[in-house]
């Protein structure tokens, strides 16, 4: 397959041409004009900068949508953490001024044994479903890394991972703990 960009012109063109269109539809995910006009410049520099090696199997249109679209949600999930980073400490700083020591310690406490519960329902998982949840939860591996780095398939990752909430959440239940509460244990920390 050849290039699409042959030359500077054959860049501008497609510049040109699909720009404002793409700014658009990042504006439309991250709901800021300057971010949106920010991802697609950064697309623009990995096309220019990849041109030779690019591989477009469908329309550039196409493909241009699609990456910016990934760009903004990828941005939107880095700006999420960064917030939850920033209204831990607000809340922190907030919470010194509201909340009296023995409510801290009271809290404190039945957070500390919710963590051990959560903490009790993964050590009971086979030593491999624990091994794989940790590595999901607690390094935020994908099921494909997971996968590469114990020599498995990822269908072999998958299916351990239902098997370790289905047994994490039977045990939960008997505590009377909600079962969302483990896609935030790894944060909890």
């Amino acid at each position: 397959m050849s290039s699409i960009i042959n030359s500077v012109d054959d860049f501008e063109q497609l510049f040109s041409d699909h720009y404002s269109k793409l700014c658009a539809a990042a504006d439309a995910v991250v709901k800021n004009e300057e971010e949106a006009e920010d991802l697609v410049q950064n697309f623009f520099i990995k096309v220019w900068t990849s041109r030779d090696t690019i591989k477009i199997t469908f329309s550039f249109q196409a493909y241009a949508h699609k990456a910016i679209y990934l760009q903004a949600l990828n941005h939107l999930r880095s700006k999420a953490r960064a917030m939850e980073l920033v209204d831990l400490q607000g809340a922190e700083e907030l919470a010194g001024e509201y909340i009296d020591d023995a409510s801290l310690i009271e809290k404190e406490s039945a957070y500390k044994l919710l963590l051990d519960e959560i903490e009790v329902a993964i050590s009971s998982l086979p030593a491999k479903s624990q091994q794989i949840f940790r590595m999901a939860h607690y390094q935020k591996m994908k099921h494909l890394l997971i996968a590469d780095e114990l020599g498995i398939s990822v269908n072999t990752v998958k299916v351990q991972m239902s098997r370790a909430y289905k047994e994490i959440r039977k045990r939960l239940k008997t505590k009377d703990i909600p079962y969302f509460i483990i896609f935030f244990y790894p944060t909890l920390f």
